[in-house]
């Protein structure tokens, strides 16, 4: 039985009284109020990188001169360690309770305790406080893990369509946070310019200021999705059955693992047949509609068809695996040796290192934040995600390619500012070909990469519980964090950079090879299904439809 058409009633959609025919389509729409929300958890969170992290070293110096870059050292791999463990668990569990809210809310919470504590390691005694610090490294390696579950949060609340918007979605709020981070640590420089002395014998600094509103962020976001934010793991499906006005709901959309096909039809108003509202109009809605709310996903009954998702190409899968690991090891020579390496290779002091390094920071980011936006406005869709994949791997070969100290070239290490025994045998590159290489993989390569590959790996999974998918695709990156930086140090102290150029062309020489094997391979999983039957209603025909790993969306 099709519903009625003609009723006055408000709902713009209306379910099937009884159960739809073997043919009938459903009509998904992303939960943009859950991404929205996501975002600005992601936002509060990633200025934390240059709240704590980025002041991390001069404010253990300031508080014990004694410490030395060994002990730093193991401290950023306690931050990695903590990291893995928590995005494995926190994907585990959140699977295991179908629900992404605990997670979020326990890292948030974490966040605003070890923001405290980190604020106030002055008052312990002096020998404790670099074990403190250590602990609280840990701890807030364990926090971001915690919230990395954001990835399997936009994997389950958006429909195939939008899932690259999603991710620039995301993409944006993480570079907003590298605007926002430096303009607040600057702020309270202005506001203060001289430490303050608080009354339990802490001081408030350009290390401890920032810290401080860090923590209220944290608590800002524990408040607004503690509220406002339902993360049950619905689907696209489940998490878009929502009650409309009256409480009738918009559609009856099935569970996560199968869904029931039911015929949703919409409502008539005046001349229009509105099916999705813009994406300004969702969250106002939501802000201000208390009465849109989420339902729990509905069970298979009997006259339903179940469409259940394909088998996981698992050797597509690696290679995205070994593709999040090449990412990872180019981020890791810019956080292990970059500034140690310009700043020998180029004759730099401290200073000047700072001021150059800002300024490609400055171009990165803002191409990065363009990048991000044409993703949201769907300008670069008609790319697709493999091509861009394969292209950002391409130009991050280029780089080691063409700073590579090659035997040819007449420019040598600067005998002032290294210090090695292999300083005047090694070649070193153009500083000009460097940074406009560095710039176009960091501002270009990066961004399009990360976006596509995110996209790409959550479509691939298709209609299932990614948590702890996502949690050990996260965790595969962020090892080569963990037991990278000791040993490229090492190496680079004992050989100088060339094997740690071969081994970065290496790597990316046999990512870019695997790609091109599994080419054809690296497809979302909602490619494999059949195309099902489009409907026509006293409204107009459907708009056109894509199935969605099993399910379908509107275009």
């Amino acid at each position: 039985m099709s519903p009625s058409l003609s009723s006055p009633s408000p709902p713009r959609f209306s379910p099937s009284p009884s159960p739809a025919p073997s043919n009938s389509v459903v009509v998904l729409m992303t939960d943009w109020r859950s991404i929205f929300f996501v975002s600005f958890v992601v936002v509060m969170d990633s200025i934390k990188l240059s709240v704590v992290q980025m002041n991390s070293w001069p404010y253990l110096k300031s508080m014990d001169p004694n410490i030395g870059e060994e002990f730093y050292g193991v401290a950023k791999s306690a931050v990695t360690f903590g990291t893995i463990l928590a995005s494995l668990a926190s994907g585990y569990i959140s699977n295991y309770l179908s629900h992404t809210k605990p997670s979020f809310l326990s890292g948030i919470l974490m966040s605003f305790f070890c923001s405290l504590l980190y604020a106030n390691l002055e008052i312990l005694v002096e020998q404790w406080r670099k074990w403190a610090f250590l602990a609280l490294e840990f701890l807030i390696g364990c926090s971001g893990g915690a919230l990395i579950i954001w990835r399997t949060q936009l994997a389950m609340s958006s429909t195939d369509r939008d899932r690259q918007k999603a991710t620039a979605l995301l993409s944006i709020a993480i570079n907003l946070s590298f605007i926002l981070g430096p303009v607040i640590v600057l702020s309270t420089k202005y506001v203060f310019p001289d430490s303050l002395s608080l009354p339990w014998h802490a001081q408030l600094s350009i290390f401890t200021a920032p810290v401080y509103i860090q923590s209220l962020l944290s608590l800002l976001s524990f408040v607004l999705l503690g509220f406002f934010f339902d993360g049950q793991m619905h689907l696209a499906a489940g998490a878009n059955a929502r009650h409309g006005r009256k409480g009738k709901p918009r559609a009856e959309i099935g569970g996560t693992e199968s869904a029931p096909l039911e015929l949703a039809v919409p409502r008539r108003e005046g001349e229009q047949c509105e099916m999705i509202r813009p994406i300004y109009k969702e969250f106002i809605l939501f802000v201000f509609d208390r009465s849109v709310s989420p339902v729990p996903p509905a069970s298979p009954s009997k006259g339903h068809k179940v469409l259940r998702p394909v088998k996981l190409d698992h050797l597509a899968i690696f290679a995205c695996f070994v593709v999040r690991i090449n990412f990872s090891a180019f981020l890791l020579y810019m956080i292990s040796l970059s500034s140690p390496f310009t700043m020998s290779a180029f004759d730099w002091s401290g200073e000047q290192a700072v001021i150059y390094t800002m300024l490609t920071q400055g171009v990165v980011g803002i191409m990065g934040l363009l990048i991000s936006i044409g993703y949201a406005l769907r300008i670069f869709t008609r790319f697709k995600e493999r091509k861009c994949i394969l292209a950002s791997l391409c130009l991050m070969l280029i780089f080691f390619l063409v700073s590579f100290p090659w035997p040819f070239l007449s420019a040598r290490m600067p005998a002032n500012s290294c210090a090695f025994s292999w300083c005047d045998s090694t070649p070193t590159v153009n500083v000009y070909v460097y940074h406009v290489a560095l710039v176009m993989c960091l501002g270009f390569g990066m961004p399009v990469g990360q976006v596509n590959l995110d996209t790409l790996y959550s479509r691939m999974l298709g209609p299932i519980k990614q948590g702890t998918m996502q949690g050990m695709f996260f965790a595969t990156g962020e090892s080569m964090m963990f037991f990278g930086p000791p040993l490229m140090n090492v190496a680079y102290k004992m050989f100088g950079p060339q094997p740690i150029w071969v081994f970065e062309i290496v790597l990316f020489f046999f990512g870019i090879v695997l790609w091109l094997l599994c080419y054809h391979r690296l497809m979302p999983n909602s490619e494999s299904f059949g195309k099902l039957p489009i409907k026509t209603t006293k409204c107009g025909p459907l708009p056109t439809v894509k199935t969605d790993g099993g399910l379908l969306h509107v275009d």
